[in-house]
């Protein structure tokens, strides 16, 4: 039987095996894994080891996402998915899987050596434990079924794949470039620019292979000799090209997609990244541009730009043709023809580029006076209610016109060329300078060179629009450079004892929270709305803070939670601050149900709403904790009217929850997330006494430290 257990990594060498993965992968490391500590991780549970693996990719300048292998998917995974750490059940050894060549995956041993394993037999040593557990029922089954043998054993893997589809196997720890990181270094990592290369050379080759058959087959016809080793020669040209085409357009897919997916995660970190204050600031309609624009430089630019350069490939050899056979002024002429297309597309920008800036005033007015649509009726005067909007509307109508003109004169450049090409080419035609030859390769070139500033005007056109919204996401883009604070494998296992996750308890003399002298001033404000703030939270503390409106009880709840930094003055979590703990760190230990503005229910199931702190999918003792969450404060009645309990869609698009109700299931969310501070800003003010007293009994029960925010 084969003994995966020779080939793993004791989970104790983790950040070992994350940098020897990094290396032979060719991910950039900026930390030695022998400066790490090690500590005795075998038997933690899913959660402590995937803080414990993350802090040491994060150590190492990598990130490590952590995905859950189903039955059904492993030997997919094993062929697919590398460079990846995956754990062995049930003790918890780790396999470095480094690569795959067909049927035969490729692991790192802890001597540093890449062996060669069998995706069968690796795959049944991952599945064994899990099968096990099913194996005696099945073997019952097939008892005086299926004889003992080959056969019963082919039978019972099929029925264990069935019973067994969607269950969990182990955990996988897939390794890559974190999303700060140069992009060009991503596209390197990835392959990307091998791929291009490659479709590159393909287009170079397909297009001289055209070439070849325009002049097989002109060269026939206009010399008036075609014949049938003519037609033959063409015809294989012609056939060649095929495979090039489809190779070119598989790799075409390939690297549109490679570059999409890693601009997505590029902006969706970029997303995370920003300043809260300034998205606060910005209106339902600027947030909904920014998300339309996002869209639109992914599926542009990455059409476009790659359009454009092949483009600008075919107009290399397009001008190399032109040039041949004493060609010098029709080479020219398709420059200059070049040159004005780039100019003519530089003029369509500018002016895209103001239709965009119109369009997007005009719609975020618009979003604003839909949000304010009641208080601008009350407190506007009839007749100016529209006031501005005629006007804005013209000017729109204006700038949209001068960038249809200025489109239809860059897409009439193929035209114009090709009008140009054959002018040039009349002069020598008719005093017959030009060979039978010639012509063919005159007029190949001069409607192959029509296709390529085709093709060029349409990519520029692409980018142009891109570019036009690139202002709106070049902050993402650039807030993804930042690379997010994280905390040391040292801090994170000493969070692992405390927790009692690595054997011993909490150390209960050192403060949960304490904040000393905090000083918060809003930007363009003069004077701080938060100044010497100081405040100690023991664990089991259950305070009350209260106080006018405007007196800063919001900004301290912000600051404790980590959503907002302090200017001046200490906060420490556990003795440690936000610097050495990373927002990960803070976020696991601190939760908060923000005020009702600030909270939201996505068009999603309810139990999709309350998990939305833990990991997903959720297990059966997660959904019972849920509802039992939600019944102690008072939903258990909503639950028994949905339809479909805590599995009901809710939100926009689903089914509609009153004030009331959003505002327990906030609670229900942060009391969830098993922080060992919650923080409830007005979570109360929506609910009558009755209601109120049940969720203040169930907060109380179940929150281990707890600070209320509430007007006197």
């Amino acid at each position: 039987m084969f003994d995966i257990y020779a080939v793993s990594w004791p989970a104790t060498r983790v950040v070992e095996a994350l940098e020897a993965a990094a290396r032979h992968a060719g991910l950039p490391t900026t930390a030695l894994a022998g400066s790490a500590p090690t500590w005795g991780a075998s038997n933690l549970g899913d959660e402590a080891f995937d803080e414990w693996v993350g802090a040491g990719a994060g150590w190492l300048g990598i990130e490590a996402e952590p995905v859950d292998i189903q039955h059904a998917d492993l030997e997919d995974v094993l062929e697919r998915v590398f460079p990846a750490l995956i754990r062995v059940p049930p003790d918890g050894p780790l396999l470095v899987v480094v690569g795959c060549r067909g049927n035969r995956v490729q692991v790192l041993t802890p001597d540093l050596e890449v062996r060669d394993l069998s995706v069968g037999d690796v795959r049944g040593a991952l599945a064994r434990t899990l099968e096990a557990t099913v194996a005696p029922e099945i073997d019952r089954f097939l008892e005086g079924v299926v004889p003992p043998g080959g056969r019963r054993d082919c039978v019972r893997a099929a029925i264990a794949g069935e019973v067994l589809q969607s269950a969990r196997v182990t955990r996988c720890y897939l390794l890559r470039m974190p999303a700060s990181a140069s992009f060009a270094a991503q596209l390197r990592f990835e392959g990307v620019h091998r791929r291009a290369g490659w479709l590159l050379a393909l287009h170079t080759a397909q297009y001289l292979l055209m070439i070849a058959g325009w002049y097989t087959l002109g060269s026939g016809v206009l010399s008036g000799s075609i014949d049938r080793h003519w037609l033959l020669a063409w015809a294989l040209v012609t056939f060649t090209v095929i495979p090039l085409q489809i190779g070119g357009g598989w790799l075409q897919g390939r690297v549109l997609r490679d570059i999409s997916v890693l601009l997505k995660r590029r902006l969706l970190g970029g997303t995370l990244r920003l300043n809260q204050d300034a998205l606060r600031r910005e209106g339902a309609g600027q947030l909904l541009g920014r998300a339309l624009d996002a869209s639109a430089v992914e599926a542009l630019a990455l059409g476009g730009g790659l359009l454009a350069a092949l483009a600008v490939v075919e107009m290399v050899l397009v001008t190399g043709l032109l040039s041949l056979g004493g060609g010098a002024l029709r080479a020219i002429a398709f420059l200059v023809a070049t040159a004005f297309t780039g100019w003519l597309a530089l003029r369509a920008y500018r002016r895209n580029l103001l239709l965009t800036r119109a369009r997007r005033d005009m719609t975020g007015d618009m979003l604003e006076q839909m949000v304010g649509h009641r208080t601008r009726l009350a407190q506007r005067a009839p007749e100016r209610w529209h006031e501005g909007e005629d006007e804005a509307l013209d000017r729109y109508l204006q700038l949209a016109r001068k960038s249809d003109r200025a489109d239809v004169a860059l897409r009439s450049m193929p035209r114009v060329w090709f009008l140009m090409g054959i002018a040039a080419l009349v002069p020598s035609l008719i005093a017959n300078q030009v060979a039978t030859t010639g012509v063919a390769v005159a007029l190949g070139a001069t409607v192959l060179g029509g296709a390529a500033l085709g093709r060029l005007v349409v990519g520029l056109s692409e980018l142009s629009l891109a570019a036009c919204s690139w202002s709106e996401v070049e902050p993402l883009y650039r807030a993804a450079a930042h690379p997010e604070i994280q905390a040391s494998p040292d801090v994170v296992a000493s969070q692992l004892v405390e927790t009692g996750a690595l054997g011993r308890g909490r150390d209960t003399r050192v403060p949960l929270l304490d904040a000393t002298d905090l000083v918060y001033a809003y930007e363009g404000r003069p004077h701080p709305v938060l100044k010497g703030g100081s405040l100690r939270i023991e664990r089991g503390d259950r305070i009350l803070l209260e106080g006018p409106s405007g007196g800063g009880k919001s900004t301290l709840t912000s600051l404790l939670t980590g959503m907002r930094k302090p200017q001046s003055g200490l906060l420490l979590l556990r003795g440690l601050d936000w610097q050495t703990l990373g927002p990960a760190g803070w976020r696991r230990h601190v939760a908060v149900a923000p005020q009702y503005h600030e909270s939201h229910v996505l068009s999603e199931t309810m139990l999709f709403n309350l998990l939305m702190g833990r990991e997903w999918p959720p297990s059966r003792e997660d959904i019972r904790e849920a509802e039992d969450v939600c019944r102690a404060l008072g939903l258990g009645e909503l639950l028994s009217r949905m339809p479909s309990g805590l599995f009901q869609m809710v939100g926009e698009s689903g089914w509609r929850l009153s004030h009331g109700e959003k505002s327990r299931l906030y609670i229900a969310r942060a009391l969830l997330q098993r922080a060992e501070l919650v923080l409830l800003d007005e979570s109360f003010a929506a609910l009558d006494p009755e209601t109120l007293g049940t969720c203040l009994k169930c907060v109380l029960d179940r929150a281990p430290a707890l600070v209320v925010v509430a007007h006197p």
